[in-house]
């Protein structure tokens, strides 16, 4: 245990990090940011002289859309995102605002958590309808979201409170609700992580400590899911079953039967637990059980496996709303609400997405050729989910400025109709098929942009669509 694991684990500086992050493009001179800014008002100098709200709006969302051309220019592409999300604050639309601070903490070394503070508070100044102050409150409670993750329970909570007393003025009783359970459940996890803090300070002089071992080995692994992390901690604590059942996974068996086995034992300690401890063992049961039932031909432990991988499936994906969009108006194509969209060489754009932040999709596909490549554009010219008929493969396909690449693959289950579901999660996007998890890779984003339904070669029905909506 050493005094640097302890500062890395809890540092609120995590959620502010990009500044650290190589990847990241650096703040642009000032020099360059003037002639920049120069340009971009030279330009549209006719926009910036309309100075009513819905004209600060309209040059915010045009500003944003030039942004996408510029990612060769640094300054230009800096100043655009800038001018756009406060052109975005001064016409009343958080959303678009929250979006220009996104792309510029996802391109360059700002301090995110700072540059949303920033339009929240100015957005909470000018609102004033029900609407405006819901639009307020989910946005709040994303913050707390944000501060959670990096385990900034006080932050979190400030946010949490700012949300909730958005949500009463929105007067919207559900969001409401949905916000003070995120607070109580903020308020536990703070608990939880300031006597992982005092445990972690105990360790310092005393490493073996079986409580102390416990108290972070729990937090690591039950609470934060970083069990690469909290094992060690866990195979050392005091609670016999946890003790012997991390030294199995420790030991990360290759045999098959034996990686059922761990899995079988995170099961049954799951069983026992209640609440985010619980969805992380079972989570932890999954990937034993991915592992060891590669190699299973039959029989009753296949059923019992592929049984209580479906109820840990399911659980994962029915959480949070989902809202329908099987209106195949909403995508401009023919068609009446409920009736599937089908695609013959083409594409379609849903017109835009309901207002809030979404993490997941769900759309049933029904292949009508004997080949062709149905794809699920979650963020058009970034990142899609492609089924190919021909090769019988799923893939996941990132854009490189010139076209598609192809990523992370895997086989293609047999039939003809597939409901494949993807949820965008901790920079990670895991994709189902038919209710079985098949791929699990890095994403180039953590939220739906402007969804796109696409078949290039071959014909496909494309219908029962949903997106998971992300409070």
């Amino acid at each position: 245990m050493t005094k640097g694991w302890w500062l890395g684990a809890w540092a609120w500086a995590i959620l502010s990090g990009a500044a650290q992050d190589p990847s990241k493009l650096p703040l642009p001179s000032e020099a360059d940011q003037a002639q920049a800014l120069k340009l971009v008002r030279d330009v549209f100098k006719d926009e910036y002289a309309r100075k009513t709200p819905a004209d600060r709006l309209a040059l915010a969302r045009k500003l944003l859309d030039q942004a996408r051309g510029a990612k060769n220019d640094p300054a230009a592409l800096f100043i655009l995102l800038r001018e756009a999300r406060e052109l975005a604050v001064q016409g009343g639309d958080l959303q678009t605002a929250w979006k220009a601070v996104d792309e510029l903490a996802a391109r360059f070394a700002v301090d995110a958590a700072s540059l949303r503070q920033s339009v929240l508070a100015t957005a909470a100044k000018a609102a004033k309808t029900p609407e405006e102050f819901a639009a307020l409150a989910r946005s709040y409670a994303r913050l707390g979201d944000d501060a959670a993750a990096s385990d900034d329970y006080d932050s979190a909570g400030k946010a949490y409170d700012l949300a909730s007393s958005s949500a009463r003025k929105g007067k919207d009783v559900a969001l409401i609700s949905r916000i003070d359970l995120k607070a109580k459940r903020n308020a536990g996890l703070k608990d939880k992580c300031d006597r992982a803090k005092k445990a972690a300070e105990t360790l310092l002089e005393n490493p073996a400590d079986p409580a102390a071992n416990l108290t972070v080995g729990r937090f690591e692994c039950l609470v934060r899911g970083r069990w690469k992390e909290g094992l060690v901690y866990l195979s050392k604590g005091a609670d016999e079953a946890l003790r012997l059942q991390a030294a199995k996974d420790l030991a990360d068996p290759a045999d098959p039967p034996e990686q059922l086995a761990v899995g079988d034992g995170w099961w049954d300690l799951a069983e026992k637990e209640q609440g985010v401890e619980r969805e992380q063992l079972r989570e932890r049961c999954y990937f034993w059980y991915q592992r060891g039932s590669r190699a299973m031909s039959g029989g009753l432990q296949k059923v019992k496996v592929e049984k209580r991988m479906a109820v840990i499936l399911a659980e994962r994906t029915a959480e949070g709303p989902w809202i329908v969009l099987s209106d195949p108006a909403l995508f401009d194509a023919p068609g009446m609400p409920g009736e599937p969209i089908v695609l013959e060489r083409k594409g379609v754009n849903l017109k835009s997405l309901p207002p809030g932040v979404f993490d997941g999709l769900s759309v049933r596909i029904v292949t009508l050729s004997s080949n062709g490549s149905p794809n699920v554009q979650h963020a058009p010219l970034k990142e899609m989910v492609c089924l190919d008929t021909d090769d019988k493969s799923i893939a996941i396909q990132h854009y490189s400025g010139t076209g598609w690449k192809v990523g992370p693959k895997a086989p293609l289950p047999a039939g003809t109709e597939y409901l494949v579901t993807l949820l965008l999660e901790d920079g990670k996007i895991m994709v189902t098929v038919n209710g079985a998890e098949v791929l699990k890779a890095k994403s180039d984003t953590d939220r739906l942009l402007p969804i796109r339904l696409a078949i290039p070669n071959g014909k496909a029905s494309f219908s029962e669509i949903r997106i998971r909506k992300k409070e």
